[in-house]
Parts: structure tokens; C-alpha cells; sequence
């Protein structure tokens, strides 16, 4: 292969594909109301709370199943045993974006808190396999005489409007529970179904076969052509509507979140939640691109090289379009924690979290430490494992001046530090308004100038 196409390929699994960082550090603020969008039993300190409209809640996930050091040398060189060894089995790469437009929470009375938001979401996901890189960088002299499997490959990506209507009660002293539903309306989307992904490479005449029965989906504002054949010939995207396009609607979903709270005693509290367990319905500019294709490639050396199939290939790929509705599933979060509280102010916890998309699981652990005198001040440090890597120091802070609450957290501080080492970081930050709060009591400190004042007696 080619230096050029292997940069392309290395850079198309690695920089650009970004595995999830999703943001364990917020879920363990146990004493910052904003940690309610990860446990919807989280309860209002304050009667009122009003996010700032597009800067109440801003997220943004980035990772990479490889640090930048793991490709590129101090010298500038591709280190390609160094990317091989790096990456697993199977693995799972993404990125998350989040804005709040609105947001609004109230207290009804002592047990029961509302909450209503509008959020507009984009993810993505990119499944696939170790032997997918090591064909990309070496071709196929490992696979002689044997089939290459690449069905478990796998693409998703969409972009969606969530309205969300939520409810936090308190069922007892003990007992706190959350409950979320969530209106979503689809703005575009792309799934891949791989069912079926072999390449065969003969032990003898090194010929190579290929075999393929692929079906990709979309959603979006496209126009298809065809050929007198019936096959894909052009795609176009003339006289785009960006405002209908934003307020598209024909796209309906469906998700729920529930959460709870449970104190076990004055020092141990479990919480626990699932997020985003739901669906959305795409039927809006829907098409289907279908391939089945078997192919022969004469081979005349031991190595076939990935670039040299894309050639070969090229002008025989041809997927026929068609009209079709299709689903495609939320990627799902559960998180389950502990916290102890060591004083009035200093807590620890840890947290288990997995992500789960289709027949995808990304597990991640943390723990934390954090400091909160009151519902005012929160702060956390956290040492996370995720993306398959122990190098993920996080901290947050939440804040309020008067009726502003400030927040900030991120899973990977690092980040800012040695971006060439760490796999990904987070960032959350947003402004919200408080109103209706108790005041804050301040202990008295007994001086003792009050003590009786006793006098010996004369004798």
C-alpha cells in the first residue's frame, strides 16, 4: 500500500473516529442539581430553576481508540506495529454533542419536583474488528488460505430534537425516584447492515474473492438518480431547505429515563439511572442502498494490499436505491454508584457505567472524591477508566453567585495538559438561574463570653 492511502486509512480509524467519553464525573455531583440530565431523581434545591436559552447545558465528547503518540513518533514517523498492537477484538468508536435550548425545573411542594427541556442531540458510532486494521496495514499475506470476516463492521450516526417531560419525587426518607419522558423528531440519520463481509484469499494462486450482501439507510435531505438499470448513479442536494429542514418533524421517537436514589444509612447512598432507552422512526427522504456482490481478483504475489482491491473494486460497486422506512435504537446508558459521605463536606464515591448500542457494551469505571459544603459549591476530582485507558483524570465544579449557577465538568483534564497521550476528554459547562432558594444557615460559634462568672468566696 501506498504511504498516502495508509495515512488516509490510519487517520479514518483513528483521529476521525472518536470513541465515546460520555461524562461519569457529572453523574457522581450527587450535590449539584445539574447531575439530574444523569439521575432523574436528583431533587431542586431552589423553587424555580431556568436555563440560559442555548447555554444552559453545553456538551461535547471526543475520543480515539489511539492517542496521537500511539501513531505518530516524536520523529514524525507512522509507528504501525505501535497502531496494531493498540487496538482490541472489537472496538467501538464515537462522539457526542449536546445543546440545551431550553430548560426549566419547579418544585410543585416538598415531595415532588417538573422538569422540561428541549435538546437538540447528534452521535456516532463506528464498530469494528482488530483484523480490519491489520488488512488495512499489512493487506492480506496473514489471511492465506483463510476468510477474512468482516461483518461485525458497523456505522451509525444521527441527529435529533429531544422535548423532554420529567419528574423527581420523594417516596420516603429513604427513597427518592426520577422518571423522564422524551419526545425525539428525527433531522437526519445513517445505519449500516453488514449481513454478510468475506474476503477469501486462495493458498495458492493467492486469487482473492469477495463477497459482500450490504444494506446502508439514510435519512436526509438527498435527491438519488439512477441508471436505465435501476442502480445509484448520482446523489444530489439541490434547492436544500435549511429551516425545514431543522424543524423537520416526520421523524417520531420515543425514550425514557428513570433514576433513583436509596440512603442505606447516615453514610452509604446508592443511586442508579438509564438514559436514553428509546427509538426513533425515520420516514422522511428514507432510502435504502442495497449491494450483493461477489468478486474475483487475480492475485500474482503473496500480499494483496487493501488499496488494490479498492481499485478493483471501485467500478463494480453499484448499490441499488429504494424507498424505505427504518429504525434506529438510542445508544443506551446505565450507571450504578456508591458514595460515602465522610463528613458534611467531603464525600467519595465510584461509579459503573455501560454504554449499550445494538449488540455493543463500552463498560467504564470511576471514582471520585468531592467536596460540598452546600447546594451553592460543588466540587469533584475524578480517576476514570475509559476507552480502554487509566489516563483519565476529571474534575467539576458548580457554583452560584445570586440567582446564577455556574457549572463545568469534564471527564479528562488532561487534555489541556498532554493531548498527545490521552485517547479523549469531555467538557460540559452552561449558566442557569436560580430563584426561590432557602438561605443558607451559619453555625453560631460559642465564644463563651456567656459563661457564668463564678467568684471565691472571702473566708
Amino acid at each position: 500500500m501506498d504511504k498516502k492511502t495508509l495515512f488516509i486509512f490510519i487517520l479514518f480509524c483513528t483521529l476521525f473516529s472518536l470513541k465515546a467519553q460520555q461524562l461519569n464525573t457529572l453523574f457522581l455531583m450527587n450535590n449539584s442539581i445539574e447531575s439530574n440530565s444523569e439521575n432523574p431523581s436528583k431533587r431542586l434545591y431552589c423553587k424555580y430553576l431556568i436555563g440560559l436559552p442555548a447555554l444552559s447545558a453545553l456538551h461535547f465528547d471526543v475520543g480515539s481508540t489511539l492517542s496521537y503518540r500511539n501513531i505518530i513518533s516524536k520523529t514524525g514517523d507512522l509507528r504501525l506495529d505501535n497502531i496494531s498492537k493498540n487496538t482490541f477484538s472489537r472496538n467501538t468508536i464515537s462522539t457526542n454533542f449536546s445543546l440545551q435550548l431550553i430548560s426549566i425545573g419547579y418544585k410543585l411542594n416538598r415531595k415532588n419536583d417538573i422538569f422540561f427541556s428541549v435538546n437538540d442531540k447528534v452521535y456516532a458510532r463506528f464498530t469494528y474488528p482488530k483484523d480490519f486494521v491489520e488488512f488495512g496495514i499489512n493487506g492480506n499475506k496473514q489471511f492465506i488460505g483463510e476468510t477474512l470476516n468482516l461483518k461485525s463492521l458497523s456505522a451509525r450516526a444521527a441527529y435529533y430534537r429531544e422535548y423532554s417531560f420529567g419528574i423527581a419525587r420523594t417516596i420516603n426518607k429513604r427513597l427518592d425516584l426520577g422518571m423522564k419522558l422524551k419526545i425525539l423528531f428525527g433531522k437526519a440519520s445513517f445505519k449500516s447492515n453488514i449481513k454478510e463481509l468475506l474476503l477469501y484469499t486462495d493458498a495458492n494462486s493467492y486469487a482473492l474473492t469477495a463477497k459482500s450482501n450490504i444494506e446502508l439507510f439514510a435519512s436526509m435531505p438527498i435527491t438519488v438518480a439512477t441508471d436505465i438499470d435501476g442502480k445509484l448513479s448520482d446523489i444530489k442536494t439541490n434547492n436544500f431547505d435549511a429551516f425545514k429542514f431543522i424543524m423537520n418533524s416526520a421523524n417520531k421517537g420515543v425514550a425514557i429515563d428513570f433514576g433513583g436514589k436509596y440512603i442505606f444509612n447516615k453514610k452509604l447512598t446508592l443511586t442508579t439511572s438509564i438514559i436514553d432507552f428509546g427509538f426513533i422512526r425515520w420516514s422522511s427522504d428514507a432510502n435504502k442502498f442495497s449491494q450483493q456482490l461477489e468478486y474475483n481478483i487475480s492475485g500474482n504475489t503473496y500480499s494483496t494490499t487493501s488499496g488494490t482491491i479498492i481499485d478493483s473494486l471501485r467500478n463494480s460497486i453499484k448499490p441499488i436505491p429504494s424507498k424505505s422506512n427504518f429504525t434506529t435504537w438510542l445508544p443506551t446508558r446505565t450507571n450504578l454508584a456508591i458514595e460515602y459521605k465522610y463528613s458534611n463536606k467531603i464525600y467519595f464515591s465510584a461509579l459503573s457505567r455501560t454504554e449499550i448500542l445494538y449488540n455493543t457494551f463500552i463498560p467504564s469505571f470511576t471514582i471520585g472524591a468531592s467536596y460540598s459544603p452546600n447546594y451553592k459549591f460543588s466540587s469533584i476530582i475524578t480517576w476514570s477508566y475509559i476507552n480502554n485507558s487509566f489516563l483519565n483524570i476529571g474534575i467539576g465544579a458548580s457554583y452560584q453567585i445570586g440567582i446564577t449557577r455556574f457549572h463545568f465538568v469534564t471527564d479528562n483534564a488532561l487534555a489541556a495538559i498532554w493531548p498527545e497521550l490521552i485517547r479523549g476528554t469531555s467538557v460540559r459547562l452552561g449558566i442557569n438561574f436560580a430563584f426561590g432558594c432557602p438561605k443558607i444557615k451559619k453555625k453560631k460559634v460559642d465564644c463563651g463570653c456567656n459563661l457564668p462568672i463564678y467568684t471565691a468566696k472571702r473566708r
